[in-house]
């Protein structure tokens, strides 16, 4: 899920057709790039892991969390799916992840608590499954990812603007990122939500360890990013993979073919996953959850 690039291209700091965002929307999807382009905004989806990162940010516990969110009334399940978690990590200990195997099940949740709560998950994107990936975010996840990074416990999660600037022949881009202090450390980490097949990441994470923090001086050393992996709740210290002058070419190429095309809808072809979590899924399907044909031919042709 690319929570941060839509919202990196609902920036107005950012203009339409900025290069290097052109290029990472391209690199994602051919199809993304055409309609924004062509002047239409993402709209993005409910991104469970990036709530938890936004209500921890703003001081919430996970029991003052639902209740904001509206499950006031879901706080037992709530308690009985984590203890049934546990309990299932403990028989499984040697697993990586074992929340997520096929072979937990979730709770049972009656029908008419399920639809009291019809408008809350509306709000989360309309999937129970999105409630559940919540918890497990918040229990197990994000304590991990602070373990691992050496948090401060006087700190806490904060969305920060990251100002990515490959060389001089290319303009700024604001992209953001989750900052997180550290002990002892004068400088924060940054967290780049990512996914075991983190190598679709990799333009990303070469373009953010580019990045400056906006708030800090232009003199600073390069940014600590970590990928926090949203399957496993590891973290990992992102390395480049490559050089300025690669990493600008790579962005210059991809740029040509954002403004160019062609828009090809890979993801309607080969990641219909990636389609669900994308920000532009409303113009690339229809409202029975199927592709819009007539739309995808269309974008072949958009030109910024």
């Amino acid at each position: 899920m690319h929570t941060d690039l839509f919202l990196a291209l609902l920036d107005r700091e950012n203009p339409r057709g900025h290069p290097v965002l052109a290029a990472l929307l391209y690199a994602f999807c051919p199809a993304a790039a055409g309609w924004w382009l062509a002047g239409i905004d993402p709209l993005p989806r409910f991104d469970p892991h990036w709530q938890v990162l936004v209500d921890r940010s703003a001081g919430h516990t996970l029991k003052s969390a639902l209740i904001q969110r509206g499950f006031e009334g879901l706080l037992d399940e709530a308690r009985s799916y984590i203890q049934r978690v546990d309990d299932y990590r403990l028989r499984q200990g040697t697993l990586l992840a074992p929340k997520r195997c096929l072979t937990l099940h979730g709770i049972d949740i009656a029908f008419e608590k399920r639809f009291r709560h019809s408008h809350a998950l509306e709000a989360i994107g309309g999937e129970w499954a999105n409630f559940f990936e919540y918890l497990r975010a918040w229990v197990y996840h994000s304590p991990r990812w602070e373990e691992t990074i050496g948090a401060n416990n006087a700190e806490t999660w904060s969305l920060a603007s990251l100002q990515v600037r490959i060389s001089s022949a290319h303009p700024t881009a604001v992209f953001p990122a989750w900052s997180l202090g550290k002990q002892g450390d004068a400088l924060p980490a940054f967290g780049l939500l990512t996914t075991q097949t983190a190598d679709g990441d990799l333009l990303r994470i070469d373009l953010l360890l580019r990045g400056v923090n906006a708030k800090i001086a232009r003199a600073q050393p390069a940014p600590e990013i970590w990928r926090l992996d949203r399957e496993t709740g590891e973290a990992r210290l992102a390395r480049a993979c490559l050089s300025d002058a690669e990493l600008a070419g790579w962005i210059d190429r991809l740029a040509v073919l954002a403004r160019q095309g062609p828009y090809l809808p890979l993801g309607v072809f080969h990641n219909r996953n990636a389609c669900r979590e994308c920000g532009f899924r409303n113009v690339c399907y229809n409202d029975r959850g199927e592709p819009d044909w007539p739309r995808l031919e269309k974008v072949g042709g958009v030109r910024s």
